[in-house]
């Protein structure tokens, strides 16, 4: 439904810019500004919008829908894994961990956890089944979840193939990464990526 609807506003803004006849003064803020608006009205999504022509903004706005945030809050989602995995190759490169070690150093209830290395997960190659294409995800994913009761659900889980016998896309796999990060760097995730990007 994300994708969806990021093509849906993609495709009108794209229109909205081809209707005009490339003029500054021509581009319609009135009708883009209605436009959010509706989104916000209807709680279809929260993003931002810039247009900029010959090095120039010449239009700007944020949407949100939670109005008692005074700037809206966006959910960054698998942007996460980039960070997660410069983390984990900072800790690497700190000898804090190595890529070859095994799951079952961290956490050996995981299914074959002795088979599962930290690279396997990190290139999506350790068989763990990705968590938000289970039926429980809706159940759990808009609340706070800690370690542990993320982890149980882990314990559950059934390796869909052999680690490093194919790539699968694993959302969970890099769930377990950003805790392997903090057991291995002996800090808060938050305070990790700030050691590495700032």
């Amino acid at each position: 439904m994300e994708v969806i609807i990021k093509a849906i506003l993609f495709v009108i803004l794209i229109f909205c810019l081809s209707c005009q006849s490339g003029q500054e003064s021509n581009i319609n803020t009135e009708k883009l500004d209605k436009f959010f608006a509706v989104l916000e009205n209807k709680k279809v999504a929260s993003g931002s919008a810039i247009l900029v022509k010959a090095g120039k903004t010449v239009y700007e706005r944020s949407y949100h829908f939670d109005k008692q945030l005074e700037e809206p809050i966006f959910r960054i989602g698998s942007v996460s894994k980039i960070y997660t995995a410069a983390i984990i190759l900072k800790l690497e490169e700190e000898g804090k961990l190595k890529l070859s070690d095994k799951l079952s150093l961290y956490y050996p209830k995981i299914d074959k956890a002795n088979a599962i290395t930290v690279e396997d997960l990190l290139r999506h190659r350790s068989g763990i089944p990705n968590m938000t294409d289970l039926a429980d995800y809706k159940e759990y994913a808009q609340t706070h979840q800690s370690e542990s009761q993320m982890m149980e659900r882990f314990y559950r889980y059934k390796l869909e193939f052999v680690a490093g016998e194919k790539y699968e896309y694993s959302n969970a796999g890099y769930v377990i990464l950003s805790y392997i990060a903090q057991k291995a760097g002996n800090d808060t995730y938050a305070n990790l990526l700030t050691k590495v990007y700032c």
